[in-house]
């Protein structure tokens, strides 16, 4: 009995996992669905936290774009802990560390780290990772959580799955810029030619 009962389990074990994999890819679908099909950054910011929130637990959620030396917020989910005052600016060094290593930045504990452990209280455990495309480093993802040793591996996994998502967002939204801008252009030029098809219908 003890054996079948171990079969059984070890089948029911692995039937859960399978499904459980299959939830996420399915929900990795849903997110590069939702990147493809909005026309603007923000949008398709909006649909990737929806959907990661599915995934992962946060105290605070962010994605910051890095240009050169510099990095400006572009993005910080609705959904949080409440009463969240800006970034600490000591990030500045963890976000650079991540950039230029390309490898993501775990602090497993933040009150362990002489640099974060006064000036983030409600925070214990802090993921800093890079956002590449290719061979170039886009910005960086940024969680948070009250736990300390929150995330484990599949965590961390779902986080890379992420960063991906972001930065074919960020790469979309590159592309479509010369067309919004051709189309912005070509409807004012619509609109001039209809003045002027008016002031020579008045003039007739």
């Amino acid at each position: 009995v003890a054996l079948v009962l171990g079969v059984v389990g070890m089948l029911g074990r692995q039937i859960f996992d399978e499904a459980i994999g299959a939830e996420d890819l399915n929900k990795v679908h849903l997110m590069e669905a939702a990147i493809a099909s909005n026309a603007t950054l923000q949008g398709s910011f909006t649909q990737i936290e929806r959907l990661a929130y599915r995934l992962l637990d946060w105290g605070d959620f962010r994605v910051y774009r890095v240009n050169g030396s510099e990095a400006s917020l572009a993005y910080r989910s609705s959904v949080g802990r409440p009463n969240r005052g800006d970034p600490p600016p000591d990030l500045e060094p963890l976000r650079r560390e991540a950039v230029e290593s390309r490898e993501p930045v775990i602090v497993r504990d933040v009150r362990g780290e002489d640099r974060l452990g006064d000036i983030m209280p409600d925070v214990r455990m802090l993921v800093i990772h890079p956002i590449r495309f290719g061979d170039e480093v886009l910005g960086t993802l940024e969680v948070e959580h009250h736990k300390r040793h929150a995330y484990g591996p599949k965590d961390l996994l779902a986080m890379s799955t992420l960063a991906g998502q972001i930065a074919t967002a960020f790469h979309i939204s590159e592309l479509r810029r010369p067309l919004v801008l051709t189309v912005s252009q070509i409807g004012e030029q619509v609109t001039s030619l209809a003045r002027v098809a008016d002031s020579l219908r008045v003039s007739a």
